[in-house]
C-alpha cells in the first residue's frame, strides 16, 4: 500500500480506493483519495450489488477517459 500510495502522488500511476463493505473511517494512507463507488459509498450499501459494479466502473471509466482525452 504503501508504494502504490507513493508512485500515485509522484504520477507514476492511479490508485482508486473500492469500498466494498462499509469500514470505520479514519486517517489511513489512503483517506486523501477519491474512493468510489460514488460519495464513498460501499457496494454492498447499494440495492443490488450489480448496481454497486455497475457505478464502479462508470466512474473509473469516467476517470480514465478524463486522463486519456483524444485530442
Amino acid at each position: 500500500m504503501k508504494t502504490a500510495i507513493e508512485r500515485h502522488n509522484n504520477n507514476e500511476c492511479i490508485v482508486i480506493p473500492v469500498i466494498l463493505r462499509g469500514f470505520v473511517t479514519g486517517k489511513y494512507s489512503f483517506s486523501s483519495l477519491k474512493y468510489i463507488p460514488t460519495d464513498g459509498k460501499s457496494i454492498d450499501s447499494f440495492k443490488t450489488q450489480n448496481a454497486g459494479f455497475v457505478d464502479v466502473f462508470t466512474s473509473i471509466k469516467s476517470l480514465l477517459d478524463s486522463y486519456f482525452k483524444i485530442k
